[in-house]
């Protein structure tokens, strides 16, 4: 492979490691990242019973749960209405 093609190869995965970061749940709808307890919380609406959310020992863990298991399987709710 000459310079030129992995070069083409290295920025096509970057742009698709970019287009998949703005697509992440977190980032489309805002949640509220806030610490409740010992926890983080990530929640998406009005409060922890009907929203979205997830926990973690960081807010990085808890953004992270959120993406990748709470919102998996939930239909999408109502935006919030701030």
């Amino acid at each position: 492979m000459d310079d030129w093609s992995w070069q083409k190869a290295q920025l096509s995965e970057q742009i698709c490691s970019v287009g998949e970061w703005w697509t992440r749940p977190s980032v489309l709808y805002r949640p509220r990242v806030f610490l409740d307890g010992k926890a983080w919380c990530c929640l998406y609406g009005e409060n922890i019973q009907e929203g979205v959310v997830a926990f973690g020992d960081t807010p990085e863990e808890a953004v992270s749960n959120f993406d990748f298991y709470a919102w998996r399987g939930k239909p999408t709710p109502e935006p919030v209405r701030p």
